[in-house]
């Protein structure tokens, strides 16, 4: 104890000068209080090496006192807290299309940009007549929201002229291009020279120009198998075959749109028709696609709109056409059949067809039921919409009983197609609704024949599902003959493209 006290005497400032001057350490602080320095030595007061011990015993007593002082690293108050392993996640957009029952999704194809384009085509119609109709000439298709995100908007348009790369087709990252090669059957639609084309796999795309008339030259306006491009460009990216092929200069003219026509595989000694490249009219190069009306209605939630076909209102450039249908239902012909009626005061006529209705029926329209020779016209009374499994009329005496497998028509839906008006033509939808401009957007519907585009509308919210239905009709025509229009095939397609937020 008395040690550490001297040594506690040393560290006071006196006590420090009186170590340096020779004055030893002290028992009390009594003693240090009575202590003097000696008289310095004149040769001590001179001498550098004394003035350097000094120094540098003043300088081990600082950091002494430092230390003790201080108390060394984290010796303070000190607090923490860690706020580890957040986590943010992304939603998702995914549109399902269903064609008939059958799933189809953005997702699935073998591409990481959520596009999806070999989903199933809603018609394979064969053998169709004017004024005639088949349950294969409708097509139900529902449209949902399979992701976690609002889809704001929802859009009906012509898919682009379009084809995939074959099996020999692939470009290959940094090569050079001077054609594709198209898989079987070819582009869906013309492809003309200087036309802009597009390739597309896994989020890369690359745009490439048409150098001269696609092969095989043929009387055809689709079906191209090899596309000439303007050499210059090497691959931006590995394109794989099945890669996605567009024409994306296309739909904006009847020549070149989505819908196409060629001749059905047989004798060209009755294959008469006149479509040929070098006479490329609506009339002579796509007369089909030219003659077949088109009508999309929308049945969800028990709210119907007719979004094409007559029935609707559309624009191209300034111009209005159509005048929307009470009720919002196109003007959709009906092929059905009955399981039977007979009697008096009969008020509907019951639909044993598969599905029911494949069209629409407006109030007041003509029904008419047919069974052999023996024929009776009905009066709508009320709408039913595609899908109705019996008609509403007006209370009727059955002539005679119809059994099962009667037919059900609507001639007053046919009348009005019936002619010569091409208004609604698969051709107009292609020129009028395509991606480079008239996109139709389906807005959410507010009320049978209203829609609802205010501010802040959504068309189509996460996990629900709106459902359209697509017909085609060929309509008699007027005075005229429509031999042209025998053995040919129309091909086209649509494209239902959803956004996040307006684009």
């Amino acid at each position: 104890m008395r040690l550490l006290k001297k040594f506690l005497l040393v560290l006071t400032p006196m006590g420090a000068a009186a170590f340096v001057a020779g004055g030893g350490t002290f028992g009390t602080f009594s003693d240090l209080a009575d202590w003097r320095p000696p008289a310095k030595d004149p040769v001590e007061e001179h001498d550098p090496l004394w003035k350097t011990k000094k120094l540098l015993i003043g300088v081990m007593l600082i950091g002494v006192a430092v230390y003790f002082g201080v108390g060394g690293t984290f010796a303070n108050f000190q607090a923490e807290t860690s706020n580890n392993g957040s986590s943010i996640s992304s939603g998702t957009l995914v549109l399902g299309d269903a064609v008939n029952g059958t799933a189809c999704f953005s997702y699935s194809a073998a591409t990481a940009d959520n596009v999806n384009a070999g989903c199933n085509a809603p018609f394979t119609a064969t053998v169709v007549a004017p004024g005639t109709l088949q349950s294969t000439q409708l097509a139900k298709i529902d449209v949902s929201n399979a992701g976690s995100i609002d889809g704001q908007n929802l859009y009906l348009y012509a898919s682009q002229i379009n084809g995939k790369l074959s099996a020999t087709g692939g470009l290959t990252n940094l090569s050079a291009v001077s054609s594709l090669s198209i898989a079987s059957p070819g582009m869906e639609g013309t492809v003309s020279n200087n036309d802009s084309v597009t390739v597309s796999y896994g989020g890369h795309a690359q745009t490439f120009t048409v150098s001269g008339t696609p092969t095989p030259a043929s009387n055809s306006n689709g079906g191209a198998t090899t596309i000439n491009v303007v050499t210059g460009q090497n691959a931006n990216a590995d394109y794989p075959a099945g890669s996605t092929v567009q024409d994306t200069s296309g739909n904006t003219a009847v020549t070149n749109t989505d819908c196409y026509d060629t001749k059905l595989a047989g004798d060209a000694s009755w294959n008469f028709n006149s479509i040929t490249a070098s006479s490329r009219t609506q009339q002579t190069f796509n007369p089909f696609c030219g003659s077949l009306v088109m009508w999309i209605q929308e049945l969800s939630a028990g709210k119907t709109y007719c979004w094409w076909g007559k029935g609707s209102t559309y624009s191209s450039g300034s111009t209005t056409f159509g005048t929307e249908n009470a009720g919002g239902l196109c003007v959709a012909p009906i092929y059905a059949t009955t399981s039977g009626i007979s009697g008096t005061g009969v008020t509907s006529i019951p639909i044993s067809t598969s599905g029911g209705l494949n069209g629409n029926v407006s109030d007041g329209d003509s029904i008419v039921v047919t069974q052999g020779p023996t024929t009776q016209t009905f009066m709508a009374n009320g709408a039913s919409s595609v899908g109705s499994n019996s008609i509403a009329i007006h209370s009727a005496t059955v002539g005679t009983a119809f059994t099962s497998g009667a037919v059900v028509t609507d001639t007053s839906a046919t009348g009005s197609l019936d002619g010569n008006s091409t208004t609604d033509t698969i051709s107009n939808f292609d020129t009028g609704h395509h991606w480079a401009g008239g996109k139709l957007e389906l807005y959410p519907i507010a009320s049978s024949g209203s829609f609802n585009n205010g501010t802040g509308h959504v068309d189509l919210p996460a996990g629900t599902m709106r459902t359209f239905y697509v017909g085609v009709y060929l309509p008699k025509p007027s005075g005229s003959v429509q031999n042209p229009l025998q053995g040919l095939t129309s091909t086209f397609g649509l494209t239902w493209h959803l956004d996040q937020s307006s684009s």
